[in-house]
């Protein structure tokens, strides 16, 4: 019976937007073209994507193709990631280093409790990194496109920022680069990807 049900909703938004297709053109010389109803994300916000349980961590991930799609300056990933309504949550934050390592697959350098010493209670570039940041062979993980994430999870390659930022100056803040597991640095004020995750 509730499968029935589902069914008939269905049909129904199918029928409605296809008649909203067929009808519902604009004429009135406006340019619509700047809004075709779909957030483009840059100032907030919304997506329909999927999300990801890790049980190893118990952290939840955004994923679905379009994560990493858009590039943004440190700042513009934090904002984004707490503006997020992604897969039904609202309460999505920018990762810290020590949780964007726990997506690291198959790079024993760099995976979570691996030997580089790069973690949210290390975040000094000397002291903490070390070349097992560097990470491995590229191309060569678990994830789609040999990416150094879990074969479970979707998005684009391959610079991703965490909320760490670098001490003691806080003019850079660390990043993973999911196509050979490294973990590095970048300033603010570079573009790379960010991929939001929640409790």
């Amino acid at each position: 019976m509730r499968s029935l049900f589902l069914w008939a909703l269905f049909s129904l938004v199918i029928c409605l937007l296809a008649l909203y297709t067929a009808c519902g053109s604009n004429d009135d010389g406006d340019d619509d073209s700047a809004d075709n109803g779909s957030d483009d994300d840059t100032d907030g916000a919304y997506g329909t994507g999927d999300v990801w349980l890790d049980s190893e961590s118990g952290l939840t991930w955004q994923s679905g193709e379009d994560v990493g799609a858009k590039s943004f300056t440190w700042q513009q990933a934090v904002d984004y990631c707490d503006k997020l309504d992604w897969g039904g949550y609202t309460d999505w934050r920018l990762p810290s280093i020590s949780e964007l390592r726990t997506l690291i697959r198959g790079c024993a350098g760099t995976i979570s409790g691996g030997p580089c010493g790069v973690t949210d209670f290390c975040r000094q570039h000397n002291g903490c990194w070390n070349d097992m940041c560097m990470g491995c062979q590229e191309g060569a993980g678990p994830g789609a496109d040999g990416m150094y994430w879990p074969s479970q999870i979707t998005g684009q390659c391959c610079f991703y920022w965490s909320k760490s930022k670098v001490s003691p100056d806080n003019k850079a803040a660390w990043e993973v680069q999911f196509d050979n597991g490294l973990v590095g640095t970048n300033s603010l004020g570079y573009h790379l990807s960010a991929r939001c995750v929640r409790d």
